[in-house]
């Protein structure tokens, strides 16, 4: 799962990271008018084509409005109305305790993203929860647990035998370099 953060070239970064391999884009906008969110989506499919399957992660109600495979809700929208909950997308959310995650597969979330595991760079300065962590909310869960929070193609496959069901990156990707490489760099981590 590639995580957007906010760019002025998000829809080239979109569009090499699903062309390379990446299965699911989180997008995220808190800061968007509808309108532009909107066509941003729009655009966002448009370049992913069939080959990714687009979360959005925006604030409801807004995030109701906006065509997408999946709904993404941070851990403050757990207990959020049933009808999202139960929409005709996956709906999950972010956790960053064993009690929210409990908590989040009670509410009948799809999937959560659990972190921040490893130091991240869009969390300077806090320390990552790690691997036992990891471990805790997956033996917690029956859901799919993602893992979130300096996920390198070097540390991902530790991820995976965490238990965690798959990894979300968001500036391992938009900050890299070459984005079809460290995509494929994180394709191989997975795949083995």
């Amino acid at each position: 799962m590639l995580v957007t953060e906010p760019l002025d070239n998000l829809i080239f970064v979109v569009s090499e990271a699903s062309s390379a391999g990446v299965d699911v884009v989180q997008w995220r906008d808190r800061t968007g008018e509808p309108k532009l969110q909107q066509e941003t989506a729009q655009s966002l499919r448009r370049v992913m084509g069939t080959r990714s399957q687009l979360a959005v992660n925006i604030c409801a109600p807004e995030s109701t409005m906006i065509d997408s495979d999946w709904l993404h809700l941070p851990e403050a929208a757990i207990h959020e109305p049933k009808s999202i909950v139960h929409s005709n997308r996956v709906v999950g959310c972010s956790v960053h305790t064993v009690e929210s995650a409990i908590a989040a597969e009670s509410a009948g979330m799809s999937y959560i993203v659990a972190g921040t595991v490893f130091p991240s760079q869009s969390h300077p300065g806090a320390p990552g929860c790690g691997l036992p962590f990891l471990t805790q909310i997956v033996s917690s869960v029956k859901i799919p647990v993602i893992a979130i929070g300096g996920i390198s193609p070097e540390n991902a496959k530790m991820c995976m035998e965490a238990g965690a069901s798959g990894v979300a990156v968001l500036s391992g990707i938009t900050r890299a370099k070459d984005i079809v490489r460290s995509v494929k760099l994180y394709r191989c981590a997975l795949d083995a």
